[in-house]
């Protein structure tokens, strides 16, 4: 993954939306930010070690533009949950990375 790199995701309930990688520290974090006619998304996803052997993963989601009030009320809860899910997803496959 390199800065400029775009993904269209699709996930049920949002439309589908094409992100823009605009930072990347491999091992670290990246972010990423789609855009649309009055709103835009931010997300970042920061990996922190914590000792030798563990790591903290940190996701962070915003909304912006003239839109992102209106988003935040129809579709937070959505995307906080798909937060969650993708938290739990990164979780179990780092615990079974050292199986």
């Amino acid at each position: 993954m390199v800065v400029g790199s775009i993904f269209r995701v699709v996930q049920p309930g949002i439309n589908p939306a094409r992100w823009v990688v605009t930072s990347c520290s491999e091992n670290e974090r990246f972010s990423w930010r789609a855009r649309m006619p009055g709103l835009g998304m931010s997300a970042d996803h920061i990996v922190v070690p914590v000792g030798s052997m563990n790591c903290k993963l940190m996701l962070a989601f915003s909304f912006s533009g003239i839109l992102s009030p209106l988003a935040a009320f129809m579709r937070g809860k959505l995307v906080q949950r798909y937060i969650s899910a993708e938290a739990e997803a990164f979780k179990r496959l780092a615990e079974n990375a050292g199986a």
